[in-house]
């Protein structure tokens, strides 16, 4: 497999996971939970509309998770491709 795709699907998973899993225990006033919060709002701004408004959002918050998991996993993917290709030609 692919250094670069292998990479950037790690970070990708663990991201995006971690930003899911902080909006299914968004309702635990834990202090980690509200910092993963922030630090994954890029990737939850639209679920975290979805869990405040819908009741019971558990299938549509996985939905949107997906849909952020690929997106930011094919903009890691270009991003490292790119930074692979310029260390080549140095």
């Amino acid at each position: 497999m692919n250094k670069d795709l292998r990479n950037s699907f790690l970070i990708s998973f663990l991201y995006v996971g971690s930003a899911t899993l902080a909006l299914f225990l968004m309702n635990l006033t834990n202090i980690f939970v509200l910092i993963t919060l922030l630090l994954t709002m890029p990737v939850n701004f639209i679920s975290f509309g979805i869990a405040y408004t819908e009741k019971n959002s558990t299938l549509p918050i996985i939905i949107v998770q997906l849909g952020m998991f690929f997106l930011f996993w094919a903009i890691l993917y270009s991003r490292f491709k790119k930074r692979t290709a310029r260390a080549r030609k140095r």
